[in-house]
């Protein structure tokens, strides 16, 4: 699977990548695994070819494109792309991107004798696949084993989608592919879903035969159909053997329609009925909020970008509206076209409210002053003068949640760049509805910039939201009445149609929700008690928990706490644990003080006391101290407080914590 290390050249990323070995290689290029050092977690990295020319890179950044619009369990996911002259120091030149790392092998180079059960399991992963490809006008085209990934949990991802297009109508498309596995129209410069599917034959026929079902490509006009894949394994049942015999028709007409008329033709033959779109699947489906309506804001938006280069000021970005409008959806689109237009793309959230700048510097300075205010103002005139040549991005998100005491340096930053002679975007995202009064401060500041750009963005239409809705049920359709109804009661507010449609997906009895706080209050109410207390531990913390800090302090039992654990990823309240990521992360982090409220009281008291950590839990009306155990919190206290840097919690209490006697004073 990989080379020995010592053969690799030795690209170390100083500022955020660390490639460890090569995992794979083709005509494209290389792909390498890597430490994202910023996120402690391993990627996979594809460099394009240095040998390549224009046309490649075309390909390249088209992949980026495709890649960026998926979000299925079986198709994997992308994170950043870097194009030609990229400032991640230690790398080769060539363009590339970072995608998540999947474990596993092709198949390729999968040898061993499937049963009849495998490979049917593989054959509903990859129509689920296609069908999410295919609904939405897209066409892999380069379905072959070197482009399946097989992991040990047996689920598959495809890979690979530089070849893809998206369907128009009448439209010709270039000859490309792997010979083998093209059907015979592609060659004429005809491609459809069935071509996709005709694909899927050939893989699946050499998988259980050994064999690929034509002796010559089709490109030798040998157009003839080829032995059943019965008279190769004598084992295979007739229903499947007839189903890849049809999938391998030269003449699309006689393949299958689509690939959900593949699984309903499965549900005859097989005891345990597929779900033709699984529960799981649809969840994971509607993590990808639909791109409905903007239009007005996005070419207002490219409008402003055509002329960026030969500004004499860079442009600041304000980007606001409330809960779940839509602001991280609005940056996801306009991402990947920067990026891919070659500006260097930073995005920082609460997260990196500490460490933002030091992470420029790092990508582009060796040497660091000091941090004071003096030290800081000497650092952004250097960084300035390094960057000249650089067009970039800034982009500072939910800044509402910002600590405070970040605020002085962000304002600096800010008076200093706006008198700058460089192309640079500078992006403040927040929440409209939350603007803590030192933000709005700097929100002022805006005044004084020669180039500024102001997005507020409203509910959706109801045109635009009954679209938004179709688009989002592409998989499973839902009828007109009741999408008029969500349509109406959901207001035209994105997070609300897609939790109503969760929740349409998972409950026999279906009322639309009325607003976020119903929508919280019924999810949390499917929660066993135990799975409360755990979803709580995770919304009162202040700063993103980790699995071993849990499992460290928590008060019942591990086998409880798996438990939990488990009930929340199920129910999608969080993130799917990733094996090289120890986060807990919410799936929908604009919900986190929606669930604040809605959670039992009881629960949320509790939960400060599940571990013996000092937690800060705010609310209107009070503000809660729980110390258990101190003795043992004693000494690590100090480094807690020195961790806070939230004011808001600090403001107007004074804690004094004697660990001999136990005593709490305010």
């Amino acid at each position: 699977m990989g080379e020995n290390l010592q053969k690799l050249p030795s690209y170390r990323a100083k500022s955020r990548y660390k490639i460890e070995k090569i995992i794979g290689s083709g005509g494209m290029g290389k792909v390498y695994l890597a430490k994202d050092l910023q996120l402690s977690q391993s990627v996979a990295l594809k460099f394009l070819s240095s040998q390549l020319n224009s046309p490649n890179l075309s390909l390249f950044k088209k992949e980026v494109v495709f890649l960026s619009q998926f979000s299925h369990p079986n198709l994997v996911k992308i994170f950043d792309f870097y194009g030609t002259g990229h400032c991640q120091k230690d790398l080769p030149p060539e363009p590339f991107f970072s995608m998540e790392y999947v474990q596993g092998k092709s198949l390729q180079q999968f040898q061993k004798k499937g049963t009849t059960g495998q490979y049917i399991n593989l054959l509903i992963q990859f129509c689920r696949g296609l069908h999410y490809l295919h609904s939405r006008q897209i066409l892999h085209r380069d379905l072959k084993p070197s482009n399946i990934i097989l992991q040990p949990s047996q689920e598959i991802k495809i890979l690979d989608f530089g070849l893809s297009e998206i369907v128009c109508k009448q439209s010709s498309l270039d000859a490309l592919g792997t010979l083998s596995y093209m059907p015979p129209e592609a060659f004429w410069g005809e491609y459809n879903e069935q071509s996709d599917l005709f694909s899927l034959g050939v893989l699946l026929y050499e998988l259980i035969s050994g064999k690929l079902p034509f002796q010559n490509s089709l490109s030798t006009l040998q157009f003839s159909n080829p032995p059943s894949l019965k008279q190769h394994e004598k084992n295979v049942p007739i229903f499947l053997s007839d189903l890849i015999d049809k999938l391998i028709a030269l003449h699309p007409s006689q393949r299958p329609s689509s690939a959900i008329s593949i699984l309903k033709y499965l549900n005859q033959h097989i005891d345990t009925p597929i779900d033709i779109i699984e529960e799981e699947s649809s969840q994971k489906i509607l993590q990808k909020v639909p791109w409905v309506g903007r239009k007005e804001e996005i070419k207002c938006f490219w409008e402003n970008m055509e002329n960026f280069s030969t500004l004499q000021n860079p442009i600041l970005m304000n980007l606001s509206g409330p809960t779940g409008v839509g602001r991280s959806r609005f940056l996801e689109e306009i991402k990947w076209q920067l990026q891919l237009k070659g500006f260097t793309y930073f995005s920082f959230s609460p997260r990196e409210s500490l460490t933002w700048f030091s992470v420029i510097l790092d990508r582009f300075i060796d040497n660091q002053s000091e941090n004071s205010n003096e030290g800081f103002l000497a650092e952004i005139r250097q960084l300035l003068s390094f960057i000249t040549s650089q067009q970039m991005v800034l982009t500072f998100t939910d800044l509402h949640l910002w600590p405070l005491s970040t605020f002085k340096k962000l304002q600096l930053f800010l008076q200093i760049t706006k008198r700058a002679k460089q192309s640079m975007l500078i992006i403040l995202e927040y929440n409209s509805d939350a603007v803590p009064q030192d933000l709005q401060f700097i929100l002022n500041l805006s005044e004084e910039w020669s180039n500024v750009l102001t997005f507020n963005l409203k509910d959706l239409s109801l045109l635009e939201t009954q679209k938004f809705i179709q688009q989002a049920t592409l998989d499973n359709p839902i009828n007109e009445s009741l999408c008029q109804e969500i349509a109406v009661k959901s207001g035209g507010r994105p997070l609300l149609i897609v939790e109503s449609l969760r929740s349409l997906s998972t409950d026999t009895i279906f009322e639309v929700p009325k607003n976020l706080q119903e929508i919280c209050e019924v999810r949390v109410s499917s929660l066993s008690q135990i799975a409360q207390l755990l979803l709580a531990c995770i919304v009162v913390h202040e700063e993103i928990v980790t699995l071993e800090e849990i499992e460290n302090l928590w008060g019942p039992s591990l086998d409880e706490l798996s438990k939990a654990f488990s009930e929340l990823e199920i129910k999608n309240f969080i993130q799917t644990h990733s094996f090289n990521s120890t986060e807990i992360n919410l799936l929908l982090p604009s919900l986190k003080d929606i669930y604040q409220q809605v959670l039992p009281p009881s629960l949320t008291k509790q939960s400060l006391s599940v571990c013996p950590l000092l937690f800060f839990y705010w609310n209107p009306q009070d503000v809660f101290l729980l110390l258990v155990e101190p003795v043992k919190v004693w000494p690590a206290l100090q480094e807690t407080c020195l961790r806070s840097h939230r004011e808001r919690e600090f403001h107007h209490l004074l804690v004094q914590i004697n660990p001999c006697d136990h005593v709490l004073h305010e």
